[in-house]
């Protein structure tokens, strides 16, 4: 075999065996740079469906699809392909209108919706296969309907006055049904609102004047109910004053004889001391006399 020698500046001699090590080791660090490229990171907001070559089929669905969350994977190029989903939430208007209400009363309502990709694998391999290459706004818009067609059934199960004052019960019916049609497309629901009930006949609108009314009777029932009331205290109250009033004459009448009884008896009492010191006077006077009279006797 024949030596092939490159001659190289300075003096340095390349051989054919030092030109395939080099070409080997280019080729090698060539497809090192390749393999690493293909790692493909995940933002913490999206997942990673790649499909292809290598993928063990799942044991339920058999799909050939294999779901990244968070981090990154290696893709095996030209055998693997791969696509982002994002894990964004994303919302879902719907307005129906003139829907009739179980008493055939036709109402507008318009819901909003916030929805995103579930959480679990179960539900992200779902959304692989219904939703993955689906533009979002498409994707809206199939969602609008679904989520207005929902409510349109709810509407004719409610009277038109349960569907305006209990919007909570509206609401988790709406859910209720919502959900597990979302499921089918590896979605969840995560709020629901209706955002406003309303018509065109002007049946709120009479509800409301019919309120108002009923509230200004009420108001001026409670009026007249807290005037007769105020009344009746008042009454009480003077018949109280009426009644401590004569229970206080009574008192002082009872004080003013107690007194004059207590006067007389003084009176009395006085009297019959003084009538008893002059008795007494006389009876002095008339010994006194008597003494003068035996002494003037004994003198004579």
């Amino acid at each position: 075999m024949k030596n092939h020698l490159f001659l190289l500046s300075e003096g340095f001699v390349l051989t054919g065996g030092m030109i395939i090590a080099i070409a080997i080791a280019a080729v090698v660090l060539l497809l090192l740079i390749i393999f690493l490229a293909q790692y493909k990171r995940v933002a913490p907001n999206e997942i990673m469906v790649i499909s292809g070559g290598g993928i063990q089929p799942d044991p339920v669905t058999g799909s050939k699809t294999k779901i990244v969350s968070g981090g990154g994977t290696f893709v095996i190029p030209v055998l693997q392909e791969y696509t982002y989903i994002s894990q964004k939430p994303f919302t879902v208007a719907s307005t129906v209108t003139k829907v009739p209400t179980v008493n055939q009363v036709p109402i507008n309502v318009k819901t909003l919706a916030t929805i995103r990709i579930g959480q679990s694998d179960a539900m992200r391999r779902t959304a692989a296969q219904r939703i993955l290459g689906t533009d979002l706004e498409a994707l809206v818009i199939d969602l609008s309907d679904v989520l207005g067609n929902q409510v349109r059934s709810i509407i004719g199960q409610l009277t038109p006055e349960e569907a305006n004052t209990d919007r909570t019960k509206f609401q988790e019916n709406v859910v209720n049904l919502v959900e597990p049609l979302l499921a089918e497309f590896g979605l969840e629901l995560i709020t629901l609102s209706v955002e406003s009930v309303s018509d065109d006949s002007g049946y709120y609108n009479n509800l409301a004047i019919i309120e108002i009314k009923n509230n200004e009777s009420r108001s001026r029932i409670q009026k007249a109910e807290a005037d007769k009331n105020a009344r009746s205290k008042e009454a009480e109250s003077q018949q109280i004053a009426i009644k401590a009033e004569k229970e206080s004459e009574q008192k002082i009448a009872e004080v003013e004889k107690d007194t004059q009884i207590k006067t007389a008896q003084y009176d009395r009492e006085k009297q019959i001391a003084i009538i008893e010191a002059q008795r007494e006077q006389e009876l002095q006077n008339i010994e006194a006399r008597r003494q003068q009279e035996l002494a003037k006797a004994d003198a004579d």
